[in-house]
């Protein structure tokens, strides 16, 4: 099912807490379920709905998410800007991609501004391929719901993003076990930690 908003409160995983201002305008896009919809004949009009509505907010909860269907979603949606993914194709998917050279993944590479990603648990095998895909993203959220070692992921992208654009990566949720300041490799970026929540930047 597809849900719009007008909502200015949600991502707020991205915003800084010491602004009133970081909201992000435009319509929220929020899509539970399966996208074998777009595979039927009212894709076509669910597409001229979708391009008449300026979205750059989508949040997409589908258990068998495919990468076709992704990519093709993605390519209806040009002003997408930040996106928050809760259920991330199994690593194995997720590697065969990168032998994927289609029209649409051609596209969706070279025209995507997204810069802002929400994941949850995401693996370092799920980030490498995130980073190839979302090559301008700036700022990362994390939400850690069980005992899982971030850590890998961090230096992935700490490692990895364009150094000329400052990083922003928000962890929050169950924050046990994540001892960056115990690292070296963390000595040279920013931490703060929060009451429910860890932000590391770069300069």
């Amino acid at each position: 099912m597809f849900f719009f908003s007008k909502v200015q409160s949600d991502f707020a995983e991205h915003n800084s807490t010491s602004s009133l201002n970081n909201f992000l305008p435009g319509a929220y896009l929020r899509i539970d379920g399966c996208l074998q919809i777009l595979r039927n004949p009212l894709s076509n009009i669910i597409s001229t709905v979708l391009q008449l509505v300026d979205i750059n907010r989508l949040s997409i909860r589908c258990n068998r998410l495919s990468i076709e269907m992704f990519i093709r979603l993605l390519l209806l949606l040009p002003n997408l800007n930040a996106i928050r993914l809760i259920d991330l194709p199994s690593d194995d998917n997720m590697y065969k991609f990168q032998l994927v050279n289609t029209d649409d993944v051609r596209r969706f590479l070279t025209r995507n501004q997204i810069t802002k990603i929400t994941l949850t648990n995401p693996t370092e095998v799920q980030m490498n391929l995130i980073l190839t895909c979302f090559t301008r993203l700036q700022s990362f959220a994390f939400e850690k719901t069980s005992n899982v070692d971030l850590r890998p992921v961090l230096r992935c992208i700490l490692t990895k993003s364009n150094r000329c654009q400052p990083i922003r990566i928000c962890v929050y949720g169950d924050l046990q076990n994540l001892e960056l300041e115990q690292e070296n490799f963390f000595d040279q970026f920013q931490i703060i930690r929060e009451q429910n929540r860890i932000v590391i930047q770069t300069n």
